[in-house]
């Protein structure tokens, strides 16, 4: 591709500079209300060439501005969600934490001594919010 690109650029660079050769006939040029006389052909030809490089030019500026200012928002966008998401598992952990608090875990509830192994290995506790939402 980059060598098909080259190519093309070296063969309509060559007929541009063929083009501004070979046409040195006088012409009149009218703009605007302006006439510029004993223009040549080739000069014209080049004028028009600078002006579609200029516009291109333009809308290459245009088009990287855009996407600059879309990538922006789209950063902005997940910087905002991440806060969001910050500001939602800060308030989850506070409140298991009120709820371990208000609800403490006793490792040997109903065995003093620990011996019940199936007994001290059951909580009194509820489920946390992750295990409600079935994620482990």
């Amino acid at each position: 591709m980059i060598v098909l690109g080259l190519l093309m650029l070296l063969a309509t660079g060559a007929l541009a500079l063929a083009v501004v050769a070979t046409n040195t006939d006088p012409t009149t040029v009218e703009a605007f209300g302006y006439s510029v006389s004993d223009v040549s052909l080739g000069l014209l030809f080049a004028a028009g060439v600078l002006t579609g490089l200029l516009f291109m030019l333009g809308v290459s500026l245009l088009l990287s501005g855009l996407n600059r200012s879309r990538a922006r928002r789209r950063t902005a966008r997940r910087v905002n969600s991440t806060t969001t998401e910050n500001q939602r598992l800060q308030e989850e952990n506070e409140a298991l934490r009120a709820e371990l608090e208000s609800d403490p875990v006793d490792p040997y509830a109903g065995d003093p001594y620990g011996t019940d192994t199936e007994a001290s290995t059951e909580t009194t506790r509820k489920p946390t919010a992750s295990r409600r939402r079935g994620k482990h």
